[in-house]
């Protein structure tokens, strides 16, 4: 794969999960403000379609934060499979 066409499936793929948690705790938040004023919610609503419109911009700008992720514990043997079969 061409490595131009890997990072853009990278920085894609990332802006995808980011998107999806600012929508996600903006339906939270949403959610818990059922019975306010519509223009409270409305007001919510547009803060949330506004910061995922920013995510880009702010993906480039900001630095990135590394979040380390914990790999699934798996036998010895099958840990050697999985090295054999990415060396081909």
């Amino acid at each position: 794969m061409n490595p131009t066409l890997a990072h853009a499936a990278a920085f894609a793929l990332d802006l995808a999960i980011k998107a999806t948690l600012v929508f996600a705790v903006t339906a939270g938040l949403l959610f818990a403000l059922r019975r306010a004023s519509a223009a409270t919610r409305h007001l919510v609503g547009t803060f949330g379609l506004a910061a995922a419109l920013l995510l880009p911009v702010l993906t480039l700008a900001l630095p990135r934060v590394p979040v380390p992720v914990q790999s699934s514990r798996c036998s010895p043997r099958v840990a050697t499979w999985v090295r054999r079969r990415r060396r081909r």
